[in-house]
């Protein structure tokens, strides 16, 4: 909640500037533009897809707080550590990446081709980081979850069963993916 107001906060803060420097905004709504149809066809897709990654953890949190107190809690303290290295390193390298795949010219095929050898790399480039961070968690994750969490009635005992849960959220941090980017696909 705190988050959903921030942002209308943020939002309403800028709002007067925009509408100094603009002044009045005409919305126009172009259904017939080849660009808008584009962005309408792959929106959905991609809100569901997203929608995916919320609804699986709510799932998660659900059947863990059948399980009792610890296995929920443990669940929690488990997503924030195995959460960090894909944003924090999938996310830099994404950002970095978008800027030169936008500006990709050419014909469709030069297009297609700059962006599956971008793609490529930008893989290459999290993978270097996403897997030895999945193997420090699983062969020091005790460390980690002990220099983080260990204070008070959070002892060793948790600190074990929260490193089991992390050692198998870091098995499926990074599934191997099948051939890479830069074969064409094939049509049927």
């Amino acid at each position: 909640m705190g988050s959903v107001a921030g942002s209308l906060l943020q939002f309403a803060i800028q709002l007067p500037t925009v509408m100094r420097s603009m002044g009045i905004i005409k919305p126009v709504f172009a259904f017939a533009s080849e660009s808008v149809k584009t962005v309408v066809r792959n929106f959905f897709p991609v809100f569901f897809s997203r929608g995916v990654v919320q609804i699986s953890a709510f799932v998660d949190a659900t059947l863990a707080t059948l399980l009792g107190d610890g296995p929920a809690a443990a669940l929690q303290y488990t997503q924030s550590l195995y959460t960090l290295p894909v944003s924090l390193f999938g996310m830099s390298v994404s950002a970095a990446e978008l800027p030169a795949m936008s500006s990709a010219v050419g014909s469709t095929e030069e297009v297609a081709s700059e962006l599956r050898k971008r793609l490529n790399a930008g893989l290459k480039r999290i993978a270097v980081f996403i897997i030895p961070s999945s193997m420090g968690f699983l062969a020091f994750g005790d460390v980690m979850v002990g220099a983080l969490y260990r204070t008070g009635r959070f002892g060793q005992s948790d600190v074990r069963f929260v490193w089991g849960t992390l050692a198998g959220a870091a098995v499926g941090c990074w599934r191997p993916h099948s051939g890479d980017c830069t074969r064409r696909p094939t049509t049927p």
